[in-house]
């Protein structure tokens, strides 16, 4: 569940969330039943978990009986029943609960239904705390303890996102290292579930890319939370944005050196991974990271010393240094949605990956109005449309994208 983290199979932290919904379970393909695209649902409530499911993965099936319904629309139907299932249990908590809540979430976000996710996303959370969902007990069988720490970390990831949607500040929930997921990726959702292993250990386990996913939330919150403070006018001064933005600079730069080689970014590891059925977690992750950073720094992008200044003491290079990260980490949110629009088994289709592009194009937009340096403003133009035919290709899933694809399509016509 990305996000949102994330990271959600495709994302983030951040997300992500939406595609990362198949990271929830290894069972979760065997658990699902076909419900008829007729309506011929699963009456029984405790088959919640079908319905909840459908409206997801048929959103992406190239399946036969399905050509005739748009992707963007064939989500719907599953989502109703899986409603209708999920109501007489809003006061049962239980894992099921929380799982169908985040995923119903993600389905809202992706329909533009901010606010409805929020509450969704947030009895998830109530229903997590409920049940305690950050406690492992030491007699389940390992897979049913991962499944609790994944489906946590997802409670984690979706909330903060969403929060930030809403523009509050999230709750403090809470965390350990016991509560992170320990499971090895790929042993996760290629091997048996008798033979899984788990690895707690302060670097993760070898193919541990939701452990060290989960590394950024704290960081995420505080970029977050400056920023919302930033933009509130009894917030913070920009003064005081600039001392507290390179502490968190250092933190996600400090997040990214000490990522095992094998999962820092590079073509080889993507290489690696992707054959391995990794590759979309390892690009949501990086994607993830790239995005916190520009945010951090988008305020930089226009700002210029003045004579007399109190800023003058930090120097105008401290500026056009924040502007220049701000730079490269767009560049680099467009270098990962080009390989996620090309690369086989790279795909990131969850729709809070559009919010990341947008941000990035607007980035390039800056440099198109404001720049006079014809190598950068070609690269600029390049990297725009490379983000404009990305969202295209969520548009026709989400219908949340289609109002950033209009807002891209008219800049390319201006600038491009």
């Amino acid at each position: 569940m990305s996000a949102q983290a994330a990271w959600t199979k495709d994302s983030i932290v951040l997300s992500s969330c939406g595609d990362s919904v198949k990271d929830l379970r290894p069972r979760l393909s065997s658990m699902q039943s076909a419900p008829s695209l007729h309506g011929e649902f699963l009456a029984d409530p405790d088959e919640l978990c079908d319905d909840r499911c459908g409206a997801h993965p048929h959103r992406y099936s190239h399946h036969q009986s399905l050509k005739a319904t748009s992707p963007s629309e064939r989500g719907r139907i599953y989502a109703d029943e899986a409603f209708r299932l999920l109501h007489p249990k809003l006061v049962i908590p239980s894992l099921e609960t929380v799982q169908a809540c985040l995923l119903l979430g993600q389905f809202l976000g992706g329909e533009g239904e901010y606010r409805t996710k929020h509450i969704y996303v947030g009895i998830a959370r109530l229903h997590a705390e409920v049940i305690r969902l950050w406690e492992i007990p030491h007699d389940l069988p390992i897979v049913d303890r991962e499944e609790r720490r994944r489906t946590w970390l997802t409670v984690r990831i979706s909330y903060q996102w969403s929060a930030t949607d809403m523009g509050t500040g999230p709750i403090a929930v809470p965390c350990s290292q016991l509560s992170l997921p320990c499971v090895d990726d790929l042993s996760f959702h290629t091997g048996a579930a008798a033979s899984l292993q788990e690895g707690i250990c302060p670097t993760g386990p070898q193919y541990g890319l939701w452990c060290q996913m989960a590394g950024t939330l704290e960081t995420f919150d505080k970029v977050a939370s400056l920023l919302r403070q930033l933009s509130q006018s009894d917030g913070i001064s920009f003064t005081t944005y600039c001392s507290e933005a390179p502490l968190l600079a250092q933190q996600l730069r400090q997040w990214a050196n000490n990522l095992p080689k094998n999962l820092q970014y590079s073509t080889s590891n993507l290489q690696s991974l992707s054959k391995l059925g990794l590759g979309r977690t390892f690009l949501a992750m990086h994607i993830g990271y790239h995005h916190f950073y520009q945010m951090l720094y988008f305020p930089f992008l226009n700002f210029s010393v003045a004579p007399g200044s109190e800023h003058l003491a930090l120097g105008s290079s401290f500026f056009r240094d924040g502007a220049l990260e701000c730079k490269n980490s767009a560049n680099a949110v467009s270098e990962i949605v080009q390989t996620a629009s090309t690369k086989k088994d790279c795909e990131l289709l969850c729709h809070l990956y559009a919010h990341i592009t947008v941000v990035s194009s607007c980035v390039h937009l800056h440099t198109l109005l404001l720049s006079e340096d014809s190598k950068e403003l070609e690269m600029a133009r390049e990297r725009l449309l490379v983000n404009f035919r990305y969202l295209m290709i969520l548009k026709a899933y989400w219908p949340a994208v289609d109002r950033s694809v209009s807002t891209m399509a008219s800049i390319s016509a201006l600038l491009c």
